[in-house]
C-alpha cells in the first residue's frame, strides 16, 4: 500500500489557479506514493501523511514543527541552492528535519550531515517533464549559454570570460541573461518558458555552473539542454562520469580553450553533433524524468527502512 506523500513545493499558492503548475512533480511523486500538494495546514493534516517532503522555506519552521508534532510524520527538507555552508532554510529545521536532500554528494555531503546533525542524501534538481523535445538534426546553428552573472558566485566572472574569448572566435555565440552588453553576443533576458525551445532549435548548448567545483553539483538546467534536445557542452564537476558519459549524453569541458576546440570541431562534425543529442536526449528520458525523482526518493526512504 502506497504511504501518503504530503509535497511542500515552494510557492505552493500557484497551484490554486493553476493546477499544470506542479502537475508533472506530482504526477511523478504518485508513480510511488499517494501524493496530496500542500495548500493549508488544516487540509494538510486532514490528509494525515506519512511523509512530509518541504522544499527550503515554503512554509515557516514553526508551521513545519507544527505538521510534524501533530502527524508524527517522517520529514524530509529539499534545499536545491548550494553553497559552501548551509543555508538558512537548512539550519532553521534542525530538530525537526529527520533526512536532508541537496544535489551534491561526496565530502561537501558529509560535511553538511555533520553540521546539521542529521542525514543528508543526493537527489538532483528536477524539471517539469513538459520541456522534452524531439531532437532536431541540425547541421549548422547558434550555441548558445542561458544564465546570470552574479559578483558573489564565481560562475560569474567565468561566464563572461566565455562570453569574451569564445565570442571572438565563433559568431553563432549567443548568451542570455544579466550579462553586460558585449558586442553583438549578449542578447539580455529571456523568458523562462522560452528556454527549452531555444535549446532546441540551437546546435550547440553550454552549461556552465556557477560553481563547478563541488562533489557531484549539477543543476536542472544541465537536465533541461538535454531534454530540449540540443548537443550539451558541460562544464567538468568533480563527479561528473558518475552522471554522464563524455562525448556520448554530451562533451566536458574544463576550460576556454577546450571549449573552443570542442566548438571548432562539432561545427566540423554535424553527424557526431547529432548523435550526442539523440542520446543525451535519450538518457535524459530514461533517468532524471520526475518519475525517476520520486523513485530515487522512494529508494531512500526504503534503504532508511522508513518504508
Amino acid at each position: 500500500m502506497k504511504k501518503n506523500l504530503l509535497y511542500i513545493p515552494l510557492d505552493y499558492s500557484r497551484q490554486a489557479s493553476d493546477n499544470s503548475v506542479f502537475g508533472s512533480i506530482i504526477d511523478g511523486f504518485n508513480t510511488e506514493f499517494n501524493t496530496s500538494i500542500f495548500t493549508n495546514i488544516d487540509e494538510a493534516l486532514l490528509f494525515k501523511p506519512d511523509i512530509i517532503l518541504v522544499n527550503g522555506n515554503a512554509i515557516t519552521p514553526e508551521e513545519c514543527l507544527l505538521l510534524k508534532n501533530t502527524t508524527c510524520a517522517f520529514f524530509t527538507v529539499w534545499v536545491g541552492d548550494v553553497r559552501y555552508t548551509p543555508l538558512s532554510e537548512a539550519m532553521n529545521k534542525i530538530n525537526i528535519a529527520d533526512l536532508y536532500l541537496f544535489p551534491f554528494n561526496g565530502d561537501h555531503l558529509k560535511s553538511f550531515s555533520k553540521i546539521l546533525n542529521t542525514p543528508c542524501e543526493f537527489a538532483f534538481e528536477h524539471f517539469d517533464d513538459m520541456i522534452v523535445r524531439e531532437v532536431k538534426e541540425l547541421y549548422s546553428g547558434k550555441v548558445v549559454f542561458v544564465g546570470n552573472t552574479y559578483d558573489h558566485f564565481p560562475g560569474g566572472d567565468e561566464r563572461i570570460s566565455i562570453a569574451k574569448f569564445i565570442g571572438k572566435y565563433v559568431p553563432e555565440l549567443e548568451m542570455y541573461g544579466s550579462f553586460p552588453l558585449i558586442d553583438n553576443i549578449t542578447r539580455g533576458q529571456i523568458d523562462f518558458s522560452k528556454v527549452p525551445d531555444l535549446y532546441n532549435n540551437s546546435y550547440l548548448t553550454i552549461a556552465h555552473n556557477n560553481r563547478s567545483d563541488i562533489d557531484g553539483y549539477f543543476t536542472h538546467r544541465n537536465l533541461i539542454a538535454l531534454a530540449s534536445g540540443s548537443c550539451v557542452l558541460m562544464k567538468h564537476f568533480p563527479g561528473i562520469e558518475q552522471f554522464f558519459t563524455n562525448w556520448e549524453h554530451c562533451v566536458f569541458y574544463k576550460t576556454n580553450y577546450e571549449l573552443l576546440d570542442i566548438i571548432e570541431f562539432l561545427k566540423r562534425e554535424p553527424s557526431i553533433r547529432n548523435k550526442i543529442a539523440k542520446n543525451g536526449n535519450s538518457y535524459v528520458r530514461q533517468n532524471y524524468l520526475n518519475s525517476n525523482f520520486a523513485h530515487n526518493f522512494y529508494q531512500i526512504l526504503k534503504n532508511k527502512k522508513i518504508i
